[in-house]
């Protein structure tokens, strides 16, 4: 399917006329009950579980997702010591967006599969099937791109597998503790608000940036850079850069396009702790530019 073709289809429904799996419902039951909690936020506000839900938010949504599931994971853009690898993975587990194989193996096919009907997330879809509905539809990706035949590299390592195999055990004992620290306050604000933020957040990448923005590379998709996306995900709303170089560490390649998650990557280097950092040449660039 061409990316010519590619135009939302108001007809596709995720939710009627199929048979949905638990996973399917528990996700659903989940994501509901974290919006719910968002109601209590301002009757429950105090400013130390504001600053538990800021603190839960840069460790689960810039160190766990944006550079550990998909800088370092998904892409493999740069490489750090295998004990701070498990580190950021499983803050990652922390943000609730599924265990590092499945997180990884979706991403991977949603790069092989751009923008057409094998994609995951496809905004042919239209704007809410590739923001969240499809995360209720477990058994589409399956059907449409196989099993996780993608991830033999996370797959080998007893980590990943593990924590494949207990996922929903960390943010539920996330929650108890912050319970017992802080009350219901504490997980309106620690779980509630800082997992929508993350969640809206991440979603966003894969609706909004496909959707509104420029592109500055010819990709033959329809991702777009988004600078308040950007602002938003820790670099992330550079989608355009980061399809026409999937591979770079750095998704803001100019001075002005603001990459939280790179920042702290060249920290993660001036310290030694990160090597073999990816960045596409000159030559890359010219290839992927309109104008050659």
């Amino acid at each position: 399917m061409s990316i010519v073709n590619a135009l939302p289809d108001p007809n596709f429904d995720v939710f009627l006329g199929r048979k949905w799996s638990l996973w399917d419902a528990v996700s659903l039951g989940w994501i509901v009950a974290m919006h719910l909690l968002c109601f209590f936020a301002p009757f429950t506000f105090n400013w130390p579980a504001f600053w538990v839900a800021y603190v839960l938010h840069i460790i689960t949504g810039l160190f766990g997702i944006t550079l550990s599931y998909h800088r370092h994971l998904s892409h493999k853009s740069f490489k750090i010591p295998k004990w701070l690898e498990y580190i950021f993975a499983y803050c990652g587990v922390l943000a609730v967006q599924r265990d590092p194989i499945y997180w990884v193996s979706t991403h991977r096919y949603h790069h092989q599969f751009c923008d057409t009907e094998k994609d995951p997330h496809s905004p042919i879809g239209g704007f809410w099937f590739s923001h969240i509905s499809w995360i209720f539809d477990n058994n589409s990706i399956v059907e449409k791109c196989g099993k996780h035949n993608n991830v033999e590299d996370l797959e080998k390592q007893p980590f990943y597998k593990f924590l494949e195999s207990t996922y929903f055990i960390h943010p539920i004992a996330l929650g108890a503790l912050l319970y017992a620290l802080g009350g219901f306050p504490y997980v309106v604000w620690g779980m509630g608000v800082r997992t929508m933020i993350v969640y809206h957040s991440t979603w966003l990448v894969n609706s909004a940036s496909h959707i509104w923005g420029k592109q500055a590379w010819n990709t033959g998709d329809l991702s777009k850079n988004n600078w308040w996306l950007a602002m938003i995900t820790f670099g992330e709303g550079w989608h355009n850069n980061h399809h026409a170089f999937e591979y770079s560490a750095r998704q803001g390649l100019e001075w002005w396009q603001i990459d939280t998650t790179w920042y702290v990557i060249r920290l993660l280097e001036a310290i030694g702790l990160a090597t073999d950092i990816k960045l596409p040449t000159s030559v890359q660039k010219r290839r992927m530019a309109f104008n050659k």
